[in-house]
């Protein structure tokens, strides 16, 4: 069956608008409830451990099972806040605030916040070049832009993850690259555009805010990105980032 555009009227136009909407926004809930039901359940699950057998309960169990649920409960405050931060700076309510930032400090701390075990801490090799400390910029946009480029590495990624950090006089340049699962090249348009996630990844957590966070917060520093994918070999992204005492 074909038709022509000329044969469908306005109203038959807004209604298939609506209904794209429509089933944009079922997507969008669906990732967003999906990515919130998993901590969640840790959280009820092990509340539920502690209220029935927390006289029968060592101190080690006790203390794992608050272990659990504290970090759900921080996986969930990261989540909520990144999609209030994508709220926010898509209405422009969102400004970079400069301030010096020792380098050296802060890129262990990006470290510690990224990795959510010792072993995931292990696995971020990072090699510092710092020629030009303090760096002005804003701490919380780029600490925010780190961080889920760090927790996308280790989540593809069963490898080790290198993180490369050049500060120059005007400029800081900062590598992050896997061995993960990489991006197939007919999708690589859709990684910085919010709720897209690529075919791939169908089967890993998430819902498509990170990368586009990342973008808007290099966007506020004045910095660019730019990133090369092979499909089973992984991932390299390349931030750069103006001194903005300059």
């Amino acid at each position: 069956m074909t038709f022509n555009l000329k044969d469908i009227s306005d109203d038959k136009v807004q209604d298939l608008v609506r209904e794209a909407e429509f089933k944009s926004g079922k997507q969008i809930i669906s990732l967003i409830s999906h990515e919130m039901r998993t901590p969640l359940s840790i959280i009820s699950s092990n509340v539920q451990l502690l209220k029935s057998f927390r006289f029968n309960l060592d101190e080690k169990m006790v203390n794992d099972t608050f272990l659990l649920c504290e970090e759900a409960i921080s996986s969930l405050t990261d989540f909520i806040e990144n999609v209030y931060f994508l709220n926010t700076a898509f209405k422009g309510e969102v400004k970079a605030r400069y301030s010096p930032v020792d380098l050296n400090l802060f890129i262990d701390e990006v470290v510690n916040k990224a990795a959510d075990s010792e072993f995931n801490r292990s696995r971020i090799k990072v090699k510092k070049e710092i020629l030009m400390d303090p760096f002005f910029t804003d701490r919380i946009l780029l600490m925010r832009c780190l961080d889920n480029l760090l927790v996308n590495a280790l989540n593809f990624s069963s490898e080790d993850i290198q993180l490369e950090v050049l500060s120059r006089e005007n400029e800081l340049v900062i590598t992050i690259e896997d061995q993960g699962i990489g991006i197939p090249g007919e999708e690589k348009e859709l990684v910085f555009e919010p709720f897209k996630r690529c075919s791939n990844v169908k089967m890993i957590s998430g819902c498509g805010i990170g990368l586009p966070i990342v973008k808007i917060c290099v966007g506020l520093l004045g910095g660019s990105i730019d990133f090369t994918s092979k499909l089973n070999q992984g991932t390299e992204f390349i931030i750069k980032i103006r001194n903005h005492e300059c």
